[in-house]
């Protein structure tokens, strides 16, 4: 796990999303996750891209799943 000070990247794909309502709706719940920092979402590449200083990908996967979306990290 990084430290506090340290900034990672992980790229997520994320099903089910189709419109800007969706892309509004992803990036809020990934924002909600402590240690989040920004967030980009691709709508057409079905995937959120998720700057972070010690947020989980598990975190990450569960607030998109409580908010309705299907995601995993990408390969």
């Amino acid at each position: 796990m990084c430290t506090t000070n340290e900034r990672r990247e992980i790229t997520l794909d994320v099903q089910g999303m189709t419109c800007a309502t969706c892309a509004q709706r992803v990036s809020g719940a990934l924002r909600a996750v402590d240690g989040v920092l920004e967030v980009q979402v691709h709508v057409r590449e079905g995937r959120a891209t998720v700057s972070h200083s010690g947020a989980s990908t598990d975190a990450l996967i569960h607030a998109l799943e409580r908010v309705g979306y299907t995601a995993a990290q990408a390969a």
